[in-house]
């Protein structure tokens, strides 16, 4: 399928940066509710797009967005 580059997305790195010891009083669900909710409602969110018709113009655009938006490999050494 054709993927066009999102208008938005949440690329926030204040998630990576969570670190669990000593916070056992927080209440993470209240905190991330919105979050959960989203991932609750994942099935709602499933996109349709036009099928490849052999016309990649348009993976130029895309690739060259994506791979400046995303990693491709995790490591220890790229989590921060």
């Amino acid at each position: 399928m054709k993927q066009p580059v999102p208008l938005v997305v949440d690329t926030t790195t204040a998630f990576h940066r969570i670190y669990l010891q000593g916070k056992w009083e927080k209440d993470w669900a209240t905190k991330h509710a919105v979050h959960i909710q989203q991932w609750a409602n994942r099935g709602d969110e499933v996109r349709f797009a036009p099928l490849l018709d052999g016309d990649d113009a348009y993976l130029i655009e895309y690739m060259t967005w994506y791979n400046c938006n995303t990693r491709r490999y995790i490591t220890p050494e790229s989590a921060y």
